[in-house]
């Protein structure tokens, strides 16, 4: 990050990544628009959780004793207000899809810079990045999509975790999730299948939160910031193998289906072991891991998936 962000920047993204999910109480904001809470009548239904966070640092900073921006000159103040607001906001996640497409965009147009870096930096580690790179990277639009990924990324970051912590955040998750569909279910609202205690298969949401939302972003991300391949990409795949398989071992799906998951995953994780290793996986491979005898029930006692049913 010093490479591309002056010192003010990193500052904000730092204040910005502790103080995100401040004041967040266990509901997401659609909850919050269907029950009209004050909230979400106070910034007009738009990501009022996370325009409560931004505005709360502030308030904060006013404090005795919590004045971090005092010594800040005025155009300093500005610049680092601006960055942690904009920072921020893009954590709500009706955000994810437009930034996933911004950064294949990025990386397509600029698609030999990013080559040449990955290079740079498999060859010789230590001359990463090249000056070519961080011209690019300081460019101000450019600053802007990396510093709001960034935090997202962070923000989305518990399947690139060790597996214990993983597994851990990945429950306390789901059951904050699980808490809301409780209310929901008392008060008459619609649950979503997420949200819904009797319906969701817990290792299967898991499947499916790292293949369809976090692998896009996280590699399409590590195409422009290699470090991200080892750092967060091989532990993104290697927790994913361990939900595949708990699925696997308490669902005890008919081989069909876990044919068809198989091919699934396997793709993501030709993509990131392709990109790591140079050769791709091909899915025979991967039902060769999804038919060992790692502790599979016999086949076709349950169809549950992602629903329990």
């Amino acid at each position: 990050a010093k490479h591309y962000l002056a010192f003010n920047e990193r500052f904000a993204v730092f204040v910005a990544a502790i103080c995100h999910d401040m004041g967040h109480w266990g509901f997401n904001n659609s909850y919050l628009v269907e029950m009209r809470n004050e909230l979400a009548m106070q910034y007009s239904d738009i990501s009022p959780l996370q325009n409560m966070s931004a505005a709360r640092v502030f308030e904060l900073a006013k404090q005795e004793g919590s004045q971090i921006f005092a010594d800040l000159e005025k155009v300093q103040y500005r610049l680092v207000r601006k960055v942690i607001v904009e920072s921020i906001l893009h954590t709500d996640f009706r955000h994810h899809n437009s930034m996933v497409k911004e950064i294949n965009n990025l990386y397509e147009m600029n698609i030999d810079l990013f080559h040449a870096a990955e290079d740079s930096y498999n060859e010789e580690v230590q001359a990463f990045p090249a000056k070519e790179v961080v011209d690019f990277f300081r460019g101000d639009e450019v600053k802007k999509q990396l510093r709001v990924s960034m935090l997202h990324l962070a923000d989305i970051s518990n399947p690139m975790k060790p597996w214990p912590l993983a597994e851990l955040w990945a429950a306390l998750l789901t059951e904050e999730m699980l808490h809301q569909g409780d209310v929901e279910k008392e008060r008459g609202l619609p649950v979503g299948p997420l949200n819904d205690r009797d319906r969701i298969n817990r290792s299967y949401a898991q499947v499916g939160f790292i293949e369809f939302f976090v692998a896009p972003f996280l590699m399409g991300l590590s195409c422009m910031v290699p470090p991200l391949d080892s750092l967060a990409v091989e532990p993104m795949i290697d927790n994913l193998d361990s939900w595949f398989k708990r699925w696997r071992d308490e669902s005890m799906p008919p081989e069909e289906e876990l044919k068809r998951v198989a091919e699934r995953i396997s793709a993501v994780t030709a993509r990131g072991l392709q990109r790591n290793l140079g050769k791709p996986i091909d899915v025979t491979d991967y039902m060769t891991i999804a038919n060992s005898d790692m502790g599979r029930p016999p086949q076709g006692r349950s169809n549950r998936t992602l629903f329990k049913g």
